[in-house]
């Protein structure tokens, strides 16, 4: 019983002393809300008192804007733009068809085409429709491009086992560009910007996804430097 009451004693007094530290803690921050909130105040017009230099005045206006910060810190969050969206399925879109016109160079569409269906494709476009026969010099051409292309975006850290479902994944988030840029406009040219696309990638895309889309983007500059052709075709 004794062993129990010492106990309780403990634990007011353990209580009380925390009463007081919360009374300090809350006296505290409201001295320091005041001093916050005088400096907010403070204008550069009281900066203009005799002996007042441009440094200081400068250091009182920074002073200003920082608090104005802190307190809408909030306010500034990173915005998106649907255009700037459709641009990050706009890339996927384009390695895929990049990819694609590689391999079949023969196709003018790709109606029913896609990176994961491409083994299947290959079979289907070798066979003639009506006998059967089989291509197998068509065949064994069209499977050498795809080892080649699958080479040279394994090189770029691609892994055909993952970023196919990748790229159908964002571009069925984010959609293409509704509209295309006039050629040799100005929107034009920074969507065939690399640097423009990574700031796009990087000011847009949920940071989680901004590694693969990178990837995406360095596979589609890659192929675009080997065929000597737009970043970007329409």
């Amino acid at each position: 019983m004794d062993s129990f009451l010492s106990r309780n004693e403990k634990l007011v007094r353990e209580n009380e002393n925390l009463k007081i530290a919360m009374q300090r803690l809350v006296s505290e921050n409201n001295r320091l809300s005041f001093n916050q909130q005088r400096t907010y105040n403070t204008t550069l017009e009281d900066a203009t008192l005799p002996g007042a230099t441009y440094s200081c005045i400068h250091s009182i206006y920074k002073l200003n804007v920082l608090c104005f910060f802190l307190h809408n810190i909030t306010l500034f969050s990173p915005f998106s733009s649907e255009e700037h969206e459709r641009l990050l399925g706009e890339i996927a879109y384009q390695l895929d068809r990049r990819i694609l016109s590689y391999i079949f160079q023969s196709n003018k569409r790709f109606y029913g085409y896609n990176l994961i269906n491409i083994p299947s494709k290959i079979i289907d476009v070798s066979t003639h429709p009506l006998t059967g026969k089989v291509d197998e010099e068509y065949r064994l051409h069209l499977n050498k491009r795809y080892e080649k292309i699958k080479e040279t975006l394994s090189s770029n850290g691609y892994k055909i086992t993952l970023h196919p479902q990748f790229s159908e994944f964002i571009v069925n988030t984010y959609g293409i560009l509704q509209t295309r840029p006039t050629p040799g406009s100005s929107q034009a040219m920074e969507y065939l910007d690399p640097v423009f696309l990574r700031s796009i990638i990087e000011t847009t895309a949920p940071l989680k996804l901004q590694k693969d889309l990178m990837l995406l983007l360095d596979c589609l500059c890659d192929l675009a430097a080997k065929d000597e052709k737009a970043l970007l075709l329409w």
